[in-house]
């Protein structure tokens, strides 16, 4: 939800407020007036539903001052409930700013009161011109669109890029929380123009990167996915520090129970390092001459002894 829609982040976040007031709501809805208009019909809803209630009055109010929307209200008297399988069009920045089709779904959870909804906004990614159909169900979307003064770029089955991008660093690592963790050395190894930032809890990561226009691109990462895309063996000590307690957020709070977390993710390793130091035995000058069908039992042997120290050496607590 925050890479297509960062206002969600921000404190006391309202959909209404954002999607009726904020000018990046204007530029994001295409055929922002329609939007608008179904917005505002929601909101009559929830007022004839719950009568005054303060903090809808204090929406309606603020809604109500702006010029448009005062005009949208007084012109057509409407009622909407949801917006369950309403398809319309988008241009955010996750896309590259490229007008995509979308499609809502309203659920409720049956486990808490009918007010209570989750919304899942599903992108369509046709392969054919994504207004195409909106076009002929809202003629105000394809207006919204036509006015546009970058050309439309045509969806080719996949976003086009797995990012979005912002206009400094700094607003990339707002975006790790109210409490983000910099992460200088990883940042470092991770290559040039590359700063990464985890949110307090650790569990996520912001991988920000310069691009040449001037812009940050950044993905929210995993932890894992993070860590993943770091060459471990060229670390320096301060980025070992970090990757460790990095990692070490990935693991249970308890000690007994992160070492064995730590026993698990270790047998692939293990695995592997037996059979590189195997396979370096046979290799070895040492080695006996002559065909074989496998390591000798002092040579398998020491190899397995070989790695087990070395994983004993890697099974340390991260720190």
């Amino acid at each position: 939800m925050a890479q297509w829609f960062p206002w969600v982040l921000q404190p006391g976040a309202n959909l209404m407020r954002w999607a009726l007031l904020h000018p990046d709501a204007r530029e994001q809805y295409v055929g922002w007036e329609e939007h608008a208009r179904i917005y505002l019909a929601m909101v009559r809803m929830a007022l004839v539903k719950h009568g005054r209630l303060p903090e809808l009055v204090s929406v309606l109010n603020e809604v109500l001052a702006d010029e448009d929307c005062r005009r949208i209200w007084d012109s057509k008297p409407e009622l909407v409930g949801h917006r369950d399988g309403h398809v319309f069009r988008l241009n955010i920045s996750r896309f590259d700013h490229q007008d995509i089709e979308v499609v809502t779904q309203v659920l409720y959870p049956a486990a808490f009161p009918p007010d209570l909804r989750f919304v899942a906004i599903t992108w369509l990614g046709s392969r054919e011109d994504p207004g195409a159909e909106a076009a002929r169900r809202s003629p105000s979307a394809a207006a919204g669109s036509a006015d546009r003064v970058a050309p439309r770029r045509p969806v080719q089955g996949t976003p086009p890029r797995p990012y979005w991008a912002l206009d400094s660093f700094e607003a990339a690592r707002s975006l790790a929380g109210s409490s983000p963790v910099d992460l200088p050395a990883l940042s470092e190894a991770a290559g040039r123009g590359t700063r990464l930032t985890a949110d307090f809890s650790g569990r996520n990561v912001i991988w920000a990167t310069s691009e040449a226009s001037g812009t940050v691109a950044f993905e929210d990462l995993s932890t894992q996915e993070a860590l993943a895309r770091i060459p471990i063996a060229a670390l320096t000590e301060g980025a070992r520090r970090e990757y460790q307690n990095l990692l070490r957020s990935t693991l249970a709070p308890d000690g007994p129970t992160a070492a064995r977390q730590i026993d698990e993710l270790l047998v692939p390793h293990r695995a592997a390092i037996d059979l590189l130091m195997d396979l370096g035995s046979e290799l070895s000058p040492t080695a006996t001459t002559g065909p074989s069908n496998g390591l000798s039992r002092s040579e398998s042997d020491t190899g397995t002894e070989r790695a087990q120290e070395l994983a004993g050496r890697l099974d340390a607590s991260p720190r």
